[in-house]
């Protein structure tokens, strides 16, 4: 006897209602989880939320192709709207993931940037250098030998 997958789905409904709200739920949590990275500038934070995201641009993008292949058998007004309102979904995805991997790497830059200046800063004070406030000069008679 051969089950079709309505059928599946009907005998395991609760199982797989639960399995997506779980999911709903974990990606929920690490939408908030990129929010307070995004506030204090914690870069590592974000991470969790581009890898989940990055799953959901594949299955829409799986889901997209598909139905706009299958949505011609069915008729015109379908075949038109179909790709329309799914590919302008799957890119508005993708610019909201660009625009998290973007503050990523700014993110990293200012780290980089950061750990210079204190390099920088660490070595004009163990060459006992004093760094000039904004409008003082130093005299030839102040300067060290």
């Amino acid at each position: 006897m051969t089950q079709s997958y309505l059928d599946v789905l009907d005998n395991y409904h609760h199982s797989v209602l639960y399995g997506v709200i779980t999911a709903v739920v974990l990606h929920l949590s690490l939408s908030l989880l990129l929010l307070l990275g995004a506030l204090l500038h914690k870069h590592l934070l974000l991470i969790p939320w581009m890898v989940t995201d990055l799953v959901l641009i594949i299955l829409l993008f799986l889901v997209f192709s598909t139905w706009s292949f299958l949505s011609f058998f069915v008729g015109l007004i379908p075949a038109i709207i179909f790709p329309f309102f799914g590919g302008l979904t799957l890119g508005v995805k993708i610019m909201l993931w660009r625009q998290v991997s973007s503050l990523y790497r700014n993110q990293l830059a200012i780290i980089k940037v950061n750990r210079e200046y204190e390099v920088l800063k660490n070595n004009d004070v163990s060459n006992g250098r004093r760094r000039m406030g904004p409008g003082k000069m130093e005299t030839i008679s102040e300067s060290p030998a």
